[in-house]
């Protein structure tokens, strides 16, 4: 009897050794397994610093004759601010018969706005100039160069039958590129076979004052990250025509603008006598 139990406890022994042996093997395997799991994740995941593109108005404020609006500005992963600062200016003293004003307006050092009113209007508040510019004005434009440019577009009617609408294109440093007339209120002639080209009001620039006298005519498309766009082209000599008007389309490239022309519109005839 004492043959038969020695080799059994042998086995037993054998048996529980193998356990252990294969339980181990198992947990260095599946611990393995996960760190290469998280590792390949952690690689593969977006660093948590980096932020979309966005513009956000922080804050309004008024100082003497100036209100002012500030702006954050992500573009490209670069952090900007811009500040827009408009300013009323009354003209009146001994150089005038009668009170003159003007309103002026800067993005940071770059003047963008010079109209004149000949009354004090009601215009000069923190409410309507949130409407006339806020971060509805702004969009985002991707170059050819594969990176993003910021384009503003402001609209504004005087009481002196006068309306002001142009779209500033920045790089993403906020230097000001080019800047591109958005409407035009007084078409000069008129176009072969009664060709009417301009564009629809996409970018919000007809005001109640344009759509009253009719006279907002968009020059200005923007599409497929490129600025279509209706160029003048008037001849000194009148003798041959009057001139063209170009349809161009813009692209962006390492900050500079570069157009193809694809219509032409030929000018048939002057209209009030302007050419």
């Amino acid at each position: 009897m004492q043959r038969t139990k020695k080799p059994i406890l042998i086995v037993i022994v054998i048996l529980v050794v193998a356990v252990l042996a294969s339980g181990t093997t198992y947990f260095i395997m599946r611990n393995q397994t996960e760190n290469k799991n998280t590792n390949i994740n952690e690689n593969n995941s977006e660093p948590d610093n980096i932020n979309p593109d966005s513009i956000k108005l922080t804050n309004t404020s008024i100082a003497n004759n100036d209100i002012i609006e500030n702006y954050d500005i992500i573009i490209n992963g670069k952090q900007k601010k811009l500040t827009a600062t408009f300013s009323w200016i009354d003209y009146a003293g001994a150089d005038y018969d009668n009170h003159a004003y003007t309103l002026k307006g800067k993005f940071n050092d770059q003047e963008f706005l010079d109209l004149n009113f000949s009354d004090e209007v009601n215009l000069f508040n923190i409410h309507n100039i949130k409407n006339l510019l806020n971060t509805s004005n702004f969009q985002f434009l991707k170059g050819s160069d594969n990176k993003n440019y910021l384009l503003i577009a402001f609209n504004i009617s005087s009481d002196l039958n006068s309306s002001f609408g142009n779209l500033y294109i920045f790089n993403d440093d906020l230097k000001l590129i080019d800047e591109m007339i958005i409407k035009d209120n007084h078409v000069g002639w008129e176009l072969e076979n009664n060709t009417y080209p301009y564009y629809e009001d996409n970018l919000g620039m007809c005001d109640n004052f344009d759509l009253y006298n009719n006279m907002c005519n968009i020059k200005v498309k923007i599409a497929n990250n490129q600025i279509y766009y209706l160029q003048d082209q008037i001849n000194s000599d009148t003798n041959t025509s009057i001139g063209y008007v170009e349809e161009r389309v813009y692209t962006i490239n390492n900050n500079k603008l570069s157009y193809e022309v694809i219509n032409t519109y030929k000018i048939s005839k002057s209209i009030y006598g302007q050419y």
